[in-house]
């Protein structure tokens, strides 16, 4: 008898120690289940930030791709507008230079015509040394002009318009201008 309750005590003890490691296991079990959740849900959480993150950099991308082409866009009308401004001004430039030629051989015109009148009276006399003083201003204009010209564009040598009286580009010259000048002397004399 003795031993039979010895027996069932053993039996007891192990079950106790069964029940015991049992309990232990489901709450180990327990617990990496929620350890398994928790790492579940911020496996989710990120993988929604990363969604998010790959929305925000798609919208950044596309608004920097609209940036880059409204630039380039800009850029392209700046550089149109630019060669339309040297355009304009070259325009200008050669209107100022065509018509300052222009009144340069008008006045070598009327003082030849006053040179050619056979009277030598002291009103025209007067009015040829007026008319060779503007001449002189205006040849000042011109090469002012034209170095103001060349001071803007280094690269571009401003040609003088060119015509078929060869008599207005003459006038460009400083050397052509003192030797109309001497012409204008000599047929004083004469």
């Amino acid at each position: 008898m003795k031993e039979k309750q010895d027996r069932i005590e053993e039996l007891e003890e192990a079950l106790r120690e069964s029940v015991k490691i049992t309990a232990e296991r489901e709450m180990l079990l327990m617990e990496q289940k929620m350890q398994i959740d928790a790492s579940q849900n911020q496996i989710e959480e990120l993988q929604s930030e990363l969604e998010k993150s790959r929305n925000v950099t798609k919208e950044y991308t596309s608004k920097l791709a609209s940036y880059v082409k409204q630039l380039d866009e800009k850029d392209s009308k700046l550089k149109r507008m630019n060669s339309e401004r040297h355009k304009q001004m070259e325009e200008v430039f050669d209107m100022k230079q065509e018509a300052l030629t222009s009144a340069i051989s008008e006045k070598d015109a009327n003082i030849a015509l006053l040179e050619m009148t056979s009277t030598k009276k002291q009103r025209n006399m007067e009015e040829i040394d007026k008319l060779s003083r503007e001449k002189d201003k205006l040849n000042i204009q011109l090469k002012e002009l034209l170095m103001g010209n060349m001071i803007r564009e280094p690269s571009r040598t401003p040609e003088p318009t060119r015509r078929a009286d060869d008599k207005n580009t003459e006038q460009i010259s400083p050397s052509s201008k003192d030797s109309s000048d001497q012409d204008t002397a000599n047929t004083e004399q004469t």
